[in-house]
């Protein structure tokens, strides 16, 4: 069961228009992907085909439009940037302004938008997200290293931590969830300023470094054998979750 974490100080190039159909995108040699979406829900997963799969789903009112779906690629060097350019606000508000819902007899104008982006990244690929409404779900992925937004919520379980390797996860309105393997080695930096930190990992905490005041919440520690990852988790206006895996 999750637990309070209590400060021990303190105690004493090109665009793809989206489909339902997967689409794939060859690395062609590129360790490092990007990833920003502004308003769809990224869901990352293995891909055991050696590319990138990609499905852009983007549905109006229950209908899918792939004709408001659009993702550009963009390639430098070793690095692969993978970004959601559409729908963007102009067309989704275009899109929606007609719009005339019945409702138990009342008349809602607008509509209801659901806008998903499920990529499959395959292994030796280091990776970054960054959303702004969009929540991001990661499982069994190795070589996450950052993932940024304003509103959404993560919810991140790597499939492992490579010793030296950095996890840094952030959202400002959201949760952040974490699930780290039960024999994690890991240093942790975990802050909230409005939220509560909540674990079920014995950690190791560092008096000198953590802080607790009155809205905010930093604590600096260590899980298993210390060193190893260095993880950082911030959520200032929401909840940060450090779950061991079952």
């Amino acid at each position: 069961m999750l637990r309070f974490i209590i400060c021990s100080l303190l105690l004493a190039a090109g665009h793809l228009h989206a489909q339902s159909k997967t689409q794939t995108i060859a690395t062609e040699g590129a360790d490092h992907l990007f990833i920003s979406s502004q308003f769809g829900n990224v869901e990352l997963f293995p891909s055991a085909s050696g590319e990138i799969t990609v499905t852009h789903l983007v549905l109006i009112n229950d209908t899918e439009r792939p004709d408001l779906g659009e993702i550009s690629v963009d390639r430098s060097g070793n690095r692969l940037r993978l970004e959601e350019v559409g729908p963007n606000q102009q067309t989704l508000s275009e899109e929606c302004e007609d719009r005339v819902t019945v409702n138990n007899g009342v008349r809602i104008r607008g509509c209801n938008s659901r806008i998903r982006l499920r990529i499959g990244v395959p292994p030796g690929m280091s990776i970054e997200v960054e959303t702004e409404y969009g929540d991001v779900e990661v499982a069994d992925i190795a070589g996450l290293t950052r993932v940024h937004s304003t509103y959404g919520t993560l919810e991140i379980a790597p499939s492992e931590l490579e010793p030296g390797s950095k996890l840094d996860l952030y959202s400002n309105y959201g949760d952040v969830d974490l699930t780290l393997p039960a024999d994690a080695t890991a240093k942790l930096e975990l802050i909230t300023e409005y939220g509560s930190l909540m674990t079920d990992f014995d950690i190791r905490i560092d008096k000198a470094a953590s802080e607790q005041r009155q809205f905010y919440e930093r604590v600096v520690g260590t899980i298993g054998q210390g060193g190893g990852a260095q993880v950082k988790c911030r959520s200032p206006y929401d909840n940060v979750y450090l779950r061991r895996a079952k």
